[in-house]
């Protein structure tokens, strides 16, 4: 099946096997981002929204990590054009 032109199915349905530092920077990610969950638990008061805020919480790590390992290869990184939000 041909790839969309403004998509590289095949790079983002494919499983990145980390590499270089990549594992250390996700783990970074994870860790920052779990702090900042840790801050919400805290000051907010348990409800829908609070709820929705860890859950997006994971969401930004999760995309923050898919944005290294879609756009990385090893031995430098690729050039993809930012699509925008």
């Amino acid at each position: 099946m041909p790839n969309h032109p403004d998509h590289d199915l095949d790079n983002l349905f494919t499983h990145h096997v980390p590499f270089d530092d990549q594992g250390e920077r996700y783990t970074k990610m994870r860790a920052a981002a779990k702090v900042f969950a840790a801050v919400v638990v805290e000051l907010a008061p348990s409800s829908s929204e609070r709820s929705t805020a860890i859950r997006k919480l994971r969401e930004v790590m999760m995309w923050a990590n898919a944005a290294i390992a879609c756009n990385e290869t090893e031995g430098g990184s690729q050039e993809v054009p930012d699509e925008g939000t």
